[in-house]
């Protein structure tokens, strides 16, 4: 892994992140502001771009990935 550059979570405190089973996706679930966040992960570069997704939930604290 390699320091790219540092950007915004959208949402706030930021508690867990994870990255989908096919690599393209980026998923930060913060707790106070109750939602998830949405980036694609530029094979390329590794550079993040929000999908301008939210997702509400209640105090997200893990994200588990099934069917893969």
């Amino acid at each position: 892994m390699t320091y790219v550059r540092e950007g915004l979570t959208r949402g706030s405190l930021p508690f867990q992140f994870a990255i989908e089973p096919t690599g393209k996706f980026l998923y930060v679930l913060h707790t106070s502001s109750d939602n998830i966040t949405v980036f694609k992960i530029d094979n390329e570069n590794g550079t993040l771009s929000f999908t301008d997704q939210y997702v509400a939930v209640g105090h997200p604290s893990q994200i588990i990935f099934l069917g893969f």
